[in-house]
């Protein structure tokens, strides 16, 4: 899936999502101290929400620390300096992409959960 493509489904599913959302002629008074007397579930929520997030930061992490301790296996196997010198080149190259990758992914998934907590529905459980 290239990004633009990428992209486009992404902003096709925040529209409809939108779309779902309730809206209010009045916004109400400008400090409104209802978040005080959120239920637990909503809390609840929030931290599913922040679960889900963390699990994926550690398996990003997880597959970067791999990919170093790969390039280390192969770089103790080097014959000669020029050898490490395009280990290392492939392997900086990989991982700006592989960065780059992880980046949309995990904007994606914030953005997929705070708009899933935004409906109600709750990341990580069944309906």
């Amino acid at each position: 899936m290239t990004a633009h493509s990428h992209a486009s489904n992404l902003a096709r599913e925040l529209t409809v999502v939108y779309a779902d959302l309730p809206m209010h002629a009045d916004p109400g008074p400008i400090l409104d101290l209802n978040f005080l007397l959120w239920p637990r579930q909503v809390c609840d929520a929030a931290n599913d929400s922040r679960l889900l997030l963390h699990r994926e930061m550690i398996d990003l992490v997880q597959r970067n620390l791999n990919a170093s301790l790969s390039l280390l296996r192969r770089l103790a196997g080097a014959k000669n300096l020029g050898e490490m010198v395009e280990l290392q080149a492939a392997h900086f190259s990989n991982q700006l992409a592989a960065s780059i990758a992880q980046s949309e992914e995990l904007a994606t998934l914030s953005i997929k959960t705070a708009l899933e907590f935004a409906r109600g529905a709750y990341p990580g459980r069944s309906q």
